[in-house]
This record gives C-alpha cells, sequence and structure tokens, in this order.
C-alpha cells in the first residue's frame, strides 16, 4: 500500500500545479479580456462631440425614446404662442411650467435655460435664445444657452453618451439662416469640455400617416 502511494504521490502533485496553473492562466486571460472592454468602452465613450442631421419629427422621437434630452429655442418673455415652442407645450404643459418657474424668479435670461424632466422619457430644455418673440434670435444666446444646457449633464456626472435632439434653433420665426445655428455649433464641437455628446438636429419632416 505504501508503495503505491509513493508511486502515485508525484503523479497527483504534478496535476495539481498542472490544474492550477490552468486555472491562474484562465483567470488572467479572463481579467485582461475584462479591462480590454473596460478601456474600449471608456475610449468610446470620450470621443468628441459628434453632430449629425437627420428629417423627421422632433417631438415624435422623443417620444420614442430616441434621445436623452430634447431642447428648443424660447423667448425671455414667458411665451411660446408658435412654432415648434407651442407644439411642446402642448403635448408637455410642464415645460411651460419650467418657464413659468423660471421667469418668476428671473431665470429665463438670455443664453440660460430651464429645465423639466418627463417620466420615461427623458429632459426638455428651454433655451432662451432671445429677448423677445418674433423675429429676434440671437446667435450668442444660442451657443451659451446650448453650452450651458451640456454643461448641465457634466455636472451631473453623466459618463455614457448623451443623445440631444434639437430643431433648427433660432431659424424660422427666430429669423436666424441655418448657417448662423450650424457655426455656433461647430464652435459646440471644437470645445473639448464637450465631449461625450451626440448632437441631433432634426428638420421638420412630419411622418407619413
Amino acid at each position: 500500500m505504501l508503495e503505491d502511494w509513493s508511486l502515485s504521490a508525484p503523479f497527483s502533485i504534478l496535476t495539481l500545479i498542472n490544474m492550477y496553473m490552468f486555472t491562474t492562466i484562465c483567470i488572467i486571460i479572463t481579467l485582461g479580456i475584462i479591462i480590454y472592454l473596460m478601456v474600449k468602452s471608456s475610449i468610446q465613450n470620450k470621443k468628441g462631440m459628434i453632430v449629425t442631421e437627420i428629417n423627421g419629427d422632433l417631438l415624435e422621437l422623443f417620444n420614442q425614446n430616441v434621445f436623452t434630452a430634447i431642447a428648443h429655442g424660447c423667448n425671455c418673455q414667458n411665451m411660446m404662442g408658435a412654432g415648434i415652442a407651442k407644439q411642446i407645450k402642448d403635448k408637455y404643459p410642464q415645460v411651460y411650467d419650467a418657464d413659468n418657474e423660471a421667469n418668476k424668479y428671473n431665470f429665463n435670461t438670455l443664453g440660460n435655460y430651464s429645465k423639466i424632466l418627463i417620466p420615461t422619457k427623458g429632459y426638455i430644455f428651454n433655451l432662451y435664445t432671445q429677448i423677445y418673440p418674433g423675429s429676434n434670435a440671437n446667435s450668442s444666446a444660442i451657443y451659451n444657452s446650448l453650452s450651458e444646457m451640456i454643461y448641465y449633464f457634466k455636472i451631473k456626472g453623466v459618463e455614457a453618451r448623451i443623445k440631444i435632439g434639437v430643431p433648427l434653433i433660432g431659424c424660422g420665426i427666430g429669423g436666424l439662416d441655418k448657417e448662423d445655428l450650424l457655426e455656433n455649433i461647430n464652435l459646440l464641437k471644437d470645445n473639448n469640455r464637450f465631449a461625450n455628446i451626440d448632437l441631433v438636429i432634426v428638420n421638420y419632416k412630419p411622418s407619413k400617416r
């Protein structure tokens, strides 16, 4: 019996060593894969701002949870009587409540914003891009309010990429050309603190029913 044990012992120890080495190698490989995926995800999330342009209905896309947030241009007179501002107000009265609250405390100043979180949908931002209604959009205010909105997510410490939908802010009723908006968005794009942002310009095109 003793002789049998002495013969099998080296084999058993060798087997255990091999199993230990195999397990260790598997753990190292697994950890390597996990670290690689984490680094890859981190690099992807830290890409700079990406700007795209699509045709569609901003509100409908928001209802479909396409965006983390949407934003639209507002005046500083607590009026949402026309354009997409009225559509948003009619669909989500809470947005106008936020504007009322901002106006009450003089927070709806040019270049600033107010916001509301719509449960299960996302944020809607009122960007104060003109003092008065009508053809009075201010190009600098568009840049400032957009940058303040984006910085809000930075303050919150959101690490994942954020997808924000906007209409042609300041164009049409606001009186600016599309090129004015794109110029401001390109300035935002060049600002390194605004990484992790997907900004989608939605040219209004109603869906076919």
